[in-house]
Order: C-alpha cells, then structure tokens, then sequence
C-alpha cells in the first residue's frame, strides 16, 4: 500500500448569494489548490436539526459549484476540502482541512403590506401591518420615506414576532413610501445581517382642516351671493374643494375646486333668504397608481342668503420661536482645525544688539486637545534605517484606519410641558453643542410595558422638538444625544453621552363632579363626587373654600380609588367653591408632582332655621291683621322669606321677601276669624350663573284672626218666628242669614 501525503488545502474560498435566485441558492469558487490531487469535496451545512448536509465532489478541474434548494434566509457554512487518492485496497483517500466561508441566504420578502392612515391621528399617523414571511429571519425593517428634501426618512427595526407598526410626527397630506425589508443574521464576524427586498405601498396623510374660514352675504348682490374665504391650512396640499349646500330638495349642490393659492370664493345664483352649509376641504394628492386623493374633515358654516346676520371671530395662533444659542471660542485664528498645539508663554528682556541681548524665561505650556467629534486618520509606517552617508531611511506603506473622537455633550436641555397641549405633548429644547457634529438624536422613553421608546434625528441647525401623543399624567426621560458622522465604509456613526431629563405631562382633569349638600347635615356638610380620570395619575387633591377672611379653605389628598368625599364643619347658608384637582408623580429628584386644572362647582350649605317665630293678632286690628316676630338666626344668609297660608281654595297666600336686619312683619287684609299658618324661611344666596338660592327649613306657627259680630241694629240679619201670628217676641226662633268673616258659632 501507498502512503500519501496530506494534499494542500484551497487558498481561498467565495460565497456569494446566486444572482437567479438569491434567496434559495449559494455560488461557491475557490482557487486551485497545489500538489498532487484527485480533486474537491465541497459541504454546505446549516446546523438546523432536520436538514442534512449538502454534499458534492468536484473534478481537479473545477472550481465552483451552486448550492440549490436552500433555505431563504438561513445562514449556512460552505467548506472546501481538496482530496487525493480514492478507497480501494492500493490507495487511500485523503482530504486535506476545510477551508471555510459563512454566508446566508437572501431572506423571503413578506407577502401582504397594508398601509392606513391612523385612527388616532389620520393627519400625522400611518399604521403599517404585514403578514410573517417564511424561511429563517429575526426580524424586520420598516421605513417611512417621503422624498421631500429636509425631511428625514423615519426607520424601526422589530422583533420577528411584530407585524405592525405605527409611523408618528407626519407632515399632514404628504405622500409617503413605506417599505417592510425581512431582516436574517447579526452583523458579527460569524455572521452577517442580510435584508430581503423592499415591500412597498404608497399612502397619504390626511390633510390639515383649514385653520378658519368665513362666509359672508355677497356686497355685490347679498340676496343671491355668498362670499367664502379660508386661511391658508399647514402641512402638504393640492388645492381646496368648496361646497354650498342648502339640503332642499330639487336645489343641486354647487361645487368648486380651486387651487392651492385660492383662498376665497363667490357663490352667485342662491335662493334669496334660504340657509346654506359652505364646506371647505383641504386636498392632497391626485387619482392615479402612484398616489391617491385625500380630502380633510370638512370646515363648515352656516349663513343665509340677505336677512340674516352671523359674526364669525377668527382665531390667530402666536407660534414662539426659541433662540439658537451656538458656542465659538478661539484662542489662536488661522488654525488648522483638529490638530494637537502646544501653546507657550515666554517672558522675554531685551534686544539682540552689540549692547544687548535678547533673553527668554522658561517657557509655561498648555496642550489643547484636538475638536470633538471629528473625523480622523490615524497611519502607521514601518521605519528602517537613519538618514546618513552609509543608510538611508525607508518607510513601509501606510497601514490607515479612520476613527472618530466622541462628539460632545450639549451643554443644557429643558423638558417643559407644551402650551397647546400639556396633557399629551412635551416640548424638548437645548443648547447648540461645541466641536464637529452632524445632528441630533432625541428619544422620549416612559418604561412603561407596551409603550415604545420615541426616537427623532434632527440636523445641526434643529435646538427644539415636541413630542406629541404621550399619556396624560406619564412620567418621561428625554435624551438628547449629539451624532457625528456616517455608517458608511470610510465613516462611522459615534454619539455622545445622553443629556436627560424627567418630565411628567400634565394629568388629565377629572370628567364630571358634583357636589350636593349632605343629607346627614344639610347646613354644614358638603358631598362630593367625581368620576374617575384617564392616563396615569395617583389621587386627588380635594380644596373646599369660601373665599371669607378669617375661614381656611379645607384641603385633602386621597388615593387613585377614591371618587367621593365629604366636607364638615362648614358655615350654615355660605357659598363654597370646591374644586378636584388630579394629581399625578411625587416630588422626588427623580420625579415631580404634577396637578391637573380645577374642575370646580359652587354649592351654598342650607342656612340655618330661625329659632324662635311668635304670631300674634294686631292691637290695631286683631279681626284683620297678624303680626309675626322670629330671632336672627346664626351662619351666612341675605334675609327672610314670611308666608301667610289659610289653605282655604280662593284665598291666596301672602308672601313677604325681608332683608337680613328686618325680624318682624305684619300681614293686613285678613279675613275675620280665619286660621292661618305663618311660616319663617332663612334665603342665603341668589339665583346667578355664579350662586345658588338656597332656604332653611320653614319654621312655623298658628294664629286665627278675631271673629266678625252680628249686630242686632240689622234686621235684614235677624229673622223672628212667632208661631203661627207674630204678636209678641217672647218665645222667638233667631236665624242668622249673613255675617262677617268666618266664624266656627254664634251668640245671640
């Protein structure tokens, strides 16, 4: 038998993707290997249970091969080994080692990408959801794209498990391309990260409503015309679609499309006196494959043509804008920028002459370090020999790789809560940075589970950006970081270390509350109730004031469950105003103590019964008058309410409204001998927008005036029975057909 020797192995071996099928197929060459041999046998392997390896022997003549049928996005390991000999009783087969290459195959795009505008925001949202592809992948990328110069593209990254995403902080009416990529593989030295082919789909936002529009009865002919004008809206449009409507029937609409620098419109030929709706929408895009056409919500008003006159107020908005605030400081000017200086300051006496010379003190330096953030390539030379007669100095090539100094900080940031909308939006502003630096990267990260992080880049020139669509009453951290540089072959990307801050945004108010007087004590309890608040928050603040010198308000914090409570101790018939404040965060250095705005409500405690009421009959005229008498009674009131009921059908109550100083009244014009219930009512408040008329309990008493007598002068009162003749009135029978007042007997 014959020994042979181990034969060479490849010099080098390539796998590409195949240009037919990237996603199924692998091209493998390699080089000649030297010596003497019988020829290649070239594995592809995966490592995945279940899938065996691919196998081929190749001639000493060949040099490549194509792997089919493999899996779309899998990493695979492809080795070369060269082989000598074969198996057979006067030879052997002997390989030499594997020279390896690792390679993955393209990955499947997705299927089906779906694009809607929003629900939560149509104007600046887009929803994107696809369907799992299949083959091997660990996640995807999801890029929103516009093309407009100035705006950058909005790219995320997600997990294999994720098939939906939402795309924020839209220009309203743009039209945007959104692409789904399959992502396979890490970048690492075992492995590379390789993306499959964009999935895209075109969408528009919804474009912005006008801001405000008006319409007016035509100066031309106001029976028949009508004159539209609107602002200008913000955002990405085409043009305005005007519509008047009347809704009656057998009148057609008129319609008008303008362009996007119209601004005004006149309806002519209207029904004189009839109301008419003009609409205003705004409208982005045009009917075709590439684009779609989207209208805003519609901007309405009514007007009637000639006798009706509506004003119309319009609303201007003061948009501020913050100072850029940029640092430049030089010592020297005409520096080269990035390089290391040594600065030094000599003390210097006299002058090079025949009479003097010119002498130096030792020098004091300073070293100033090189512009952060820059960009540098930083060469290393092999060195032999001295520049002499007998050697020469000879350098190698340059070995070079290029790194970038880590950009600076920004000096100052503030997080303040946005002045259109605290509750959901936080604005973010800080300070131009110092040295080399490309832009900015803001992020906005609650921590809380299902929330995503917020993430933003921005130019150089940008020093603010609100972030919008965050929970009510949510405690935030928002960074700023400065980028420098590029992810690119001679490039890299380097951030600084995160500027941060906390900020919550502003809790929601609470919906409803009510507050009623106690039903325990109507005179010095107070109930309220309120419903409970949306967003993150951790009680209730309760206030309970009068606004009377001398008299706290009442104050009490209670826990997110609690929605009711009960204020005592209060005065008798004063007016309160109790207000709820929600309240979100603690104060902590981590974390501040964040209140809503007051929803409040007025309500007056009862005021208090008098305590004492006496009725008696007038000495002036006790058959027709009754006086009334009661004590002032304790706690706030404006004065009294004096009733003079007889409940008899016919007779009308007397009623007397006296102020706080008065305590006595008299009822005249009474009926003779009639009972009567007077009653005593203390009034605290008035009925206004701002107050409530609030009255105590009736304090009562009984008094019936002196009967009416019949007087025997009057014959037409008496009546005289004699038996059967009328000679004498000595056994008599007396009738009494009327009298006076109303009596319960009678006397002759």
């Amino acid at each position: 038998m014959i020994c042979i020797s181990e034969p060479n192995d490849v010099d080098t071996v390539t796998v590409q993707r195949s240009d037919s099928d990237p996603t199924t197929s692998l091209d493998v060459t390699w080089t000649t290997a030297t010596g003497d041999f019988n020829g290649y046998r070239v594995v592809c392997s995966s490592d995945v249970d279940g899938e065996n390896d691919h196998e081929i022997y190749a001639s000493n003549t060949t040099t490549s091969h194509t792997f089919d049928g493999l899996e779309a996005g899998r990493l695979y390991t492809v080795s070369v080994y060269t082989v000598s000999g074969v198996d057979c009783v006067e030879d052997e087969r002997v390989e030499s080692n594997a020279v390896s290459e690792n390679r993955r195959t393209k990955p499947n795009y997705v299927y089906v990408v779906v694009i809607e505008r929003s629900d939560s925001d149509p104007t600046t949202s887009l929803d994107v959801t696809w369907t799992h592809t299949i083959g091997d992948y660990h996640g995807y990328r999801v890029v929103c794209s516009s093309g407009v110069s100035g705006e950058i593209d909005q790219e995320f990254s997600v997990d294999c498990t994720t098939t939906t995403y939402t795309f924020d902080g839209l220009v309203q009416g743009r039209l945007y391309t959104v692409s789904v990529y399959t992502v396979s593989g890490v970048d690492s030295a075992e492995d590379e990260r390789v993306e499959s082919n964009a999935v895209s789909e075109n969408r528009r936002t919804k474009p912005y409503d006008v801001d405000t529009m008006t319409v007016q009865r035509s100066d031309n002919d106001p029976t028949t015309s009508l004159d539209v004008t609107w602002t200008h809206t913000i955002g990405d449009y085409h043009g305005y679609r005007v519509v008047c409507s009347s809704g009656v029937s057998g009148e057609d609409d008129q319609e008008f499309s303008a362009d996007y620098t119209t601004t005004t419109y006149t309806f002519d030929g209207l029904v004189q006196g009839r109301l008419y709706t003009v609409s205003v929408y705004t409208v982005s895009g045009v009917d075709s494959a590439e684009d779609e056409r989207v209208e805003s919500n519609a901007v309405s008003e009514n007007r009637r043509t000639k006798w009706y006159v509506q004003v119309v107020y319009l609303v201007n908005m003061i948009k501020n804008s913050l100072p850029i605030i940029q640092l430049t400081t030089y010592t020297f000017d005409g520096l080269v920028q990035g390089r290391l200086y040594t600065v030094s300051v000599y003390t210097v006496s006299g002058v090079d002459s025949a009479e003097d010379e010119r002498v130096e003190s030792n020098a004091v330096s300073e070293n100033r370090r090189t512009i952060q953030g820059r960009l540098y390539t930083v060469s290393v030379y092999t060195v032999s020999g001295v520049d002499s007669v007998e050697d020469e100095r000879v350098e190698s090539n340059a070995v070079s790789e290029n790194r970038r100094t880590k950009p600076y900080d920004v000096d100052t940031m503030t997080v303040q809560r946005s002045d259109n909308d605290p509750t959901t939006s936080l604005d973010v502003t800080w300070t131009q940075t110092i040295g080399d630096y490309h832009g900015y990267r803001v992020v906005c990260s609650s921590g809380v589970s299902g929330e995503d992080d917020r993430e933003f880049s921005v130019d150089c020139t940008t020093t603010t950006y609100t972030f919008d669509g965050l929970v009510q009453g949510r405690l935030y951290t928002v960074s700023v970081y400065t980028v420098s540089g590029v992810d690119s072959a001679e490039d890299e990307r380097v951030e600084s270390n995160a500027v941060s801050e906390n900020r919550r945004t502003k809790p929601y108010d609470v919906d409803t509350m009510t507050v009623q007087r106690s039903d325990n004590d109507p005179t010095t309890s107070l109930d309220v109730t309120w419903t409970q608040t949306i967003g993150d928050y951790h009680g209730y603040r309760v206030v309970c004031s009068s606004g009377v010198s001398g008299e706290d308000d009442r104050e009490f914090s209670v826990d997110c469950t609690t929605t009711t409570y009960t204020f005592d101790g209060l005065v008798q018939g004063r007016l309160y105003t109790v207000s709820v404040y929600t309240v979100s965060g603690v104060d902590s250095a981590e974390d501040e103590r964040v209140e809503s705005n007051a929803v409040s409500e007025n309500r007056r405690t009862k005021p208090n019964d008098v305590e004492i009421v006496v009725v008696e009959r007038s000495d002036d005229d006790p058959t027709t008058s009754l006086i009334v008498t009661w004590t002032e009674v304790a706690g706030d009131f404006h004065g009294y309410r004096v009733v003079c009921s007889s409940g008899v059908s016919g007779e009308d109550d007397q009623e007397f409204s006296a102020d706080y100083t008065t305590t006595t009244y008299t009822f005249d014009g009474l009926l003779q001998g009639r009972l009567y219930t007077v009653s005593v009512y203390t009034v605290s408040g008035v009925d206004s927008a701002e107050d409530e008329r609030v009255e105590s309990n009736a304090v009562s008493e009984n008094r019936r005036t002196t009967g009416g007598c019949v007087l025997p002068n009057f014959p037409s009162n008496v009546l005289c029975y004699l038996g059967e003749s009328e000679a004498s009135c000595d056994d008599t029978s007396v009738a009494v057909s009327t009298h006076l007042g109303s009596s319960d007997r009678f006397s002759v």
